[in-house]
């Protein structure tokens, strides 16, 4: 939920050196964004459930391989333990590719849009999305992203009251899903990194993560911005 962004080469070449496989789990990106075959990884996965399916209407993953015996092994594995999509999730996962280009790009246009109206707004200490310039991932980002992707999140100021926003937003679904037709909203240190504690995988308490939809860009702005603003403490 920070949306720090890993150099992918960088990684690979410490992983290959040691003799291991890097795997990497590209849902955010999708295929549109990042490929990341080209940048040295291994074995790629993605959630279908998200991007690729497209409107929160069915579940799966997917796992792609650059070396035909990995494949193999995998194919073999998936047969044996009968790890197969439904027809009917198969058809949903199809249908979703045939948008994901168009899709994309909107959802990475309203989410700059969002990330740009955040750094301006009274209760938002600070911006996560490699979109903007001057986001210390930004410049590894534009080397191996074609565009942003539709996820920000961001760090509210002690003056915001985290448990009213449900309340005050009306556009935007309290949600810790991501990648559908919808904009989503989530507090993860009270929803999916609750159990997070004093681990690594730990988020600040006040930060807030943002799955920009395809809804109007003004109005996502008008809501998220009117929300922030109504959980201001008096």
């Amino acid at each position: 939920p920070l949306m720090n962004v890993i150099n992918i080469k960088e990684v690979a070449s410490i992983v290959h050196n040691k003799g291991g496989l890097l795997v990497c789990d590209s849902s955010f990106s999708t295929p549109f964004i990042t490929r990341p075959l080209e940048h040295g990884v291994d074995i790629v996965i993605h959630s279908t459930t998200k991007y690729i399916g497209g409107h929160s209407d069915t579940m799966g993953g997917v796992v792609i391989a650059k070396d035909l015996a990995i494949h193999t092994e995998l194919l073999e594995m998936q047969k044996r333990i009968g790890t197969v999509l439904s027809p009917f999730d198969s058809y949903l996962c199809q249908r979703g590719l045939y948008t994901l280009g168009a899709r994309i790009k909107v959802h990475s246009s309203n989410a700059l849009e969002l990330a740009k109206s955040l750094e301006t707004c009274r209760g938002v200490e600070k911006v996560n999305y490699p979109g903007l310039e001057k986001n210390e991932f930004h410049k590894t980002a534009k080397e191996q992203m074609d565009l942003y992707g539709g996820m920000l999140s961001f760090v509210a100021t002690d003056e915001v009251d985290l448990m009213k926003i449900a309340e005050k937003i009306q556009l935007f679904k309290l949600a810790v899903s991501f990648g559908g037709v919808e904009s989503l909203i989530e507090v993860p240190s009270l929803m999916t990194h609750e159990k997070a504690g004093d681990t690594d995988a730990a988020v600040p308490e006040n930060l807030i993560r943002v799955s920009a939809g395809l809804e109007d860009s003004e109005d996502l702005i008008e809501d998220l911005l009117n929300g922030i603003e109504g959980c201001i403490k008096k």
